[in-house]
């Protein structure tokens, strides 16, 4: 076996023939890359002139439409293109940090060397780099030198691995290598990870063990929970993951807009900031229960933060007031408080909800009994606000439709006053409106749901909460913990407990919001919730 005295020339030449390639695929890429973002600026220019000018003529608006769809088409190509460039800089400094030789069955020989990115000849025949994300490369990760398969888009492949290395490589100059084995593998990970105390979190590509690779490159479970101690790389090897779903998506439709992650506070974003750009995708959308909470209220109520309540929890003080939050936060965040919840939504829709009858000039267009008959008929797969705002629609259709006669009513009652006499059809119709619009408030008073104060009714009406629970278990002192949260409810504020509740609450009785694009969601430290 040849030593490294003798490898070491070979490697510096491969190494320099890939970041000169990487070179020059760069030089040659920012060429276009300038003449298309030219092109995109005259467009844009054109379009923004054009527009001006003919905003009036609808056939030149539907040219220009179709003209910023090609706008359109340009600068997602323009954003590839800046995505292969960042790709080719990273390439110079460290094109890969691996490599195995590995003989297919019935072929030959060849040595595949690891990245974090693609780099292939022109012809994008031959392959100077693999991605660290495409299935060969999970040999790396996974096994040792001598029999091995791996599954491909066209099934499993089988041979012999016959060389495991692994390099180190700063500024497009090879420090060393070594051929590795787990335990080596081990301590270069230890070291790395020694190396990388830094506020941000780092890419772990190089060191990933195979326990972990397994996880990354899961394509079978539809759930996939992940567990260890703190430390252990759980977040490390989530984000990985997202990176290999986006790799996988470059055929399966997924990109940066169809994850989102979940984190357990504003700081995590910028935490985490660089390890997707360093994987070669963009980093996608990371939300805090408090940003989905503000999703749904649009600050019609404000939230404590997650912080603020464990201030209090540790705070000096009286210490009753103090355990008085505690269990009242273990309470609200119980399975039980769940459950009551639930029951709850169920209870104020059958018998808690007040309509009444609706009349109209006079004219009873709606009992209660009618309006209480329609919503539950109309049960099947449909949250009860969305049931509700069809009754308001049908009222309102019912309305309208009794509009003209009433209106006739209203002119032969202003003939009725002589002050009027020369502004019958006006002050008629000014009557007409001011009627509807008083009728319409009173419809959507019982048509839409305040969240806050149906939550409010069921934490301050103790018997009431106890209905609801039914047999359910309750803590001992359930009278105090209901009277401590009732007491911090404002009226447009509430603790964070009460935001999981109130947010629960809103997704049961309202729905959620659709989304489309959403398809990978990542919660990190899911414990909490």
């Amino acid at each position: 076996m040849p030593s490294y005295e003798e490898e070491l020339p070979q490697e510096q030449d491969y190494l320099k023939r890939v970041t000169d390639l990487a070179r020059a695929r760069l030089a040659a890429q920012q060429n276009v890359a300038a003449t298309e973002k030219r092109k995109l600026m005259e467009l844009n220019r054109q379009m923004y002139e054009n527009t001006v000018h003919f905003s009036h003529d609808f056939d030149k608006l539907t040219e220009a439409n179709q003209e910023l769809g090609d706008i359109q088409t340009r600068t997602i190509h323009y954003q590839m293109m800046m995505k292969k460039l960042a790709l080719y800089e990273r390439m110079i400094q460290a094109p890969y940090f691996a490599r195995i030789d590995f003989t297919e069955d019935g072929f030959e020989r060849e040595p595949i060397y690891i990245g974090t990115g693609n780099l292939t000849d022109e012809d994008g025949l031959d392959a100077y780099v693999y991605d660290w994300r495409a299935p060969v490369a999970s040999l790396f990760y996974r096994c040792e030198p001598g029999r091995v398969s791996y599954i491909s888009p066209s099934g499993e492949i089988s041979g012999e691995m016959e060389l495991k290395r692994q390099y180190e490589i700063k500024s497009g100059r090879l420090e060393y290598f070594f051929d590795s084995s787990v335990n080596i593998m081990d301590d270069v990970l230890r070291s790395v990870l020694s190396k990388n105390a830094s506020p941000k979190m780092k890419s772990i590509v190089e060191t990933i063990q195979r326990e972990q690779d397994v996880i990354i490159r899961d394509l079978d479970s539809d759930l996939l929970m992940v567990q260890g101690a703190a430390g252990s790389g759980k977040t490390s090897v989530a984000l990985h993951r997202v990176a290999f779903l986006m790799y996988q998506g470059v055929t399966g439709g997924l990109s940066a807009n169809n994850i989102i992650i979940l984190s357990p506070n504003a700081l995590f974003g910028r935490y985490i900031s660089g390890v997707l750009p360093e994987l070669g995708e963009e980093n996608i959308a990371t939300k805090t229960f408090e940003d989905i909470f503000e999703d749904y209220f649009e600050g019609g109520i404000q939230l404590s933060t997650r912080n603020n309540v464990l201030e209090r929890l540790c705070a000096d003080g009286e210490d009753g007031r103090r355990g008085l939050l505690r269990d009242a936060v273990e309470f609200q965040l119980s399975e039980t408080f769940c459950e009551i919840l639930e029951r709850y939504a169920q209870l104020y829709e059958r018998s808690l909800l007040e309509m009444p009858d609706v009349f109209y000039g006079g004219i009873c267009i709606a009992t209660r009994q009618a309006l209480r008959a329609e919503l539950l008929q109309s049960r099947i797969n449909m949250p009860l606000a969305k049931r509700l705002r069809v009754i308001e629609e049908h009222l309102m259709e019912r309305i309208h439709k009794e509009k003209k006669a009433r209106l006739k009513e209203l002119e032969q009652f202003v003939l009725e006053h002589p002050e009027h006499q020369f502004e019958v059809k006006a002050q008629a119709r000014l009557l007409s409106i001011k009627e509807i619009t008083s009728l319409a408030h009173k419809v959507r008073s019982f048509t839409r749901l305040n969240i806050m104060g149906i939550y409010r009714k069921l934490v301050g009406d103790h018997d009431l909460f106890r209905r609801a629970a039914g047999d359910l278990p309750l803590p001992p002192n359930l009278d105090e913990i209901l009277d401590f949260i009732a007491s911090g409810l404002k009226r447009n504020s509430a603790g964070y407990a009460d935001g999981m509740a109130l947010l629960y609450l809103r997704l049961i009785l309202m729905g959620g919001k659709p989304s489309d694009e959403i398809k990978q969601v990542v919660i990190d430290e899911a414990q909490d919730y």
